[in-house]
């Protein structure tokens, strides 16, 4: 009887234990795609952080320890991309303790872009990495896969 009943507690907690081990994501990502002249579009990746969290900039300095933004994306169907990866808002940049250099990320909110020739209808697929921190930790490398389909 006691086993049984062991054994009826352990399967009805489970699901919460499994719960309480999940990370919180402190990165929120939007994914969008937005017409420009003639036949050139915009993706936007638009990163918003909760209050005392940031994301390392695409080139976050520092001595190579840290993790930068980047992203991948597959080829597109009717067209290319032109240029490279860009942010919207400068990072802040200041030196930290510990981390050789000079050091740059974002906080709050930070829209990431690459602007590319298609056409409507086209898939826009990919992925972003990045890596989030607060003043006493930073999470593992995360990946957000998007699509998003140009209007």
């Amino acid at each position: 009887m006691k086993f049984l009943l062991t054994a009826l507690l352990t399967v009805l907690l489970l699901p919460f234990a499994a719960k309480a081990q999940t990370a919180p994501n402190p990165v929120h990502w939007q994914f969008s795609v937005r017409k420009m002249d003639g036949d050139m579009y915009r993706f936007e990746a638009k990163a918003t952080l909760d209050k005392g969290f940031h994301v390392w900039a695409q080139d976050p300095g520092g001595d190579g320890s840290l993790i930068p933004t980047s992203f991948t994306a597959e080829q597109l169907q009717n067209g290319g991309w032109v240029g490279d990866w860009k942010e919207q808002e400068q990072p802040k940049a200041a030196r930290m303790e510990g981390i050789d250099g000079a050091v740059r990320w974002h906080e709050k909110a930070v829209t990431f872009y690459r602007d590319f020739k298609g056409k409507k209808g086209d898939k826009v697929k990919g992925a972003v990495q990045y890596q989030s921190c607060n003043d006493k930790m930073c999470f593992a490398p995360a990946i957000e896969n998007f699509i998003v389909l140009a209007n």
